[in-house]
């Protein structure tokens, strides 16, 4: 319950003002896949989000290197389309499948969120 309780205070200290954040239980979702599949405990994941698509990034740490996951809502939860250790672009976000409106403000949240 701890770990849940301080990516909800890392989400509200450092989300951008301008971007749109998850509510607790889609960060808790997407920080908890990110975690699952790089099998690391201790990322302190940030989430920017333009539904249904969400982009989790982190800084390097202990056994894991600094990343990004673009993640989707579906109906059955969050999944993961792609993990990168590059910041995603527009084309890239077009190329897997984003709208072009929605990966302009994706790029826009990030671009905001690492001020």
């Amino acid at each position: 319950m701890r770990i849940l309780a301080s990516i909800i205070l890392v989400l509200a200290c450092f989300a951008p003002a301008a971007a749109a954040i998850p509510g607790p239980d889609d960060a808790i979702a997407i920080s908890g896949i990110v975690q699952d599949r790089l099998k690391a405990t201790d990322i302190n994941v940030r989430i920017v989000e333009e539904r249904p698509y969400a982009i989790a990034f982190w800084s390097g740490g202990k056994g894991y290197a600094a990343g990004e996951a673009l993640t989707k809502k579906e109906k059955s939860g969050w999944t993961i389309l792609k993990i990168a250790s590059e910041k995603f672009t527009g084309a890239t976000l077009l190329a897997l499948g984003v709208p072009d409106s929605t990966a302009k403000a994706l790029v826009a949240d990030l671009d905001l969120a690492n001020r």
